[in-house]
């Protein structure tokens, strides 16, 4: 996450300032509410989990 302001070259990673908490919260929250199908698995009560490295591996491969 990046303050486009502050900087527009995203050079600086802002995802866990407190200033930005409640904006990533929102944007985790969206994303969450989004999943359908086999994507719901990157998601449990709300919270967003992501995939294990095992399930992943097709991307790098």
């Amino acid at each position: 996450m990046f303050n486009l302001k502050e900087d527009p070259n995203e050079l600086k990673d802002v995802s866990n300032f407190k200033k930005f908490f409640e904006i990533k919260k929102s944007l985790i929250q969206k994303l969450v509410n989004s999943l359908y199908g086999s994507y719901l698995d990157w998601a449990s009560d709300g919270n967003l989990l992501g995939l294990t490295d095992y399930k992943m591996g097709w991307i790098f491969t």
